[in-house]
């Protein structure tokens, strides 16, 4: 899957993942990247990792949290029965996954918990771990002090910009 920008808004933070991504990966034949849908995976594998951990490494990529296949989407074309129909299906399969989400477990590895803190959605956790294995792996995502402090995260004067006016949002 190819990512969408060509342009590095957090140069100096990715350079610096690379340094811990290679001392975790040394000698290893899989490296797991993880983290939050929509958070850079794609990106920093092609553009900092593709090549780099190791002749015959593989790196693969995670994403923490739910995942859907289901698509009705295009229904109401084919004669389906519309909007109402779309979200009762929609909460049809969306509340047993919210009843998942109950069920808490704590988050020992120290990768995870990076990212989902010291208690997460068991399902998430669990799954998680199976992905992962035994394999090294880092948690890749743009931490909030980008936003708190953009100036240290990119020297791109307009994401510094669209950092403030994230910050300045929430």
């Amino acid at each position: 899957m190819q990512s969408g920008s060509g342009v590095d808004l957090f140069r100096g933070f990715n350079e610096g993942e690379v340094s811990e991504v290679l001392r975790r990966c040394a000698g290893c034949g899989r490296f797991v990247l993880i983290g939050p849908p929509r958070s850079g995976k794609t990106f920093f594998r092609e553009k900092y990792l593709e090549g780099r951990p190791g002749a015959g490494v593989t790196v693969d990529e995670h994403t923490l949290g739910i995942t859907t296949t289901a698509k009705i989407e295009g229904e109401e074309a084919r004669g389906g029965s519309g909007i109402l129909g779309k979200v009762m299906r929609y909460l049809e399969v969306m509340i047993p996954l919210i009843e998942r989400l109950r069920d808490m477990a704590s988050v020992e590895d120290e990768e995870l918990r990076r990212v989902l803190g010291d208690r997460a959605p068991k399902s998430v956790v669990e799954g998680a771990r199976r992905r992962i294995g035994d394999s090294p792996h880092r948690a890749y995502y743009i931490p909030w002090e980008c936003v708190e402090k953009p100036n240290e995260c990119t020297s791109d004067a307009d994401a510094s910009k669209a950092l403030g006016l994230i910050k300045e949002c929430l």
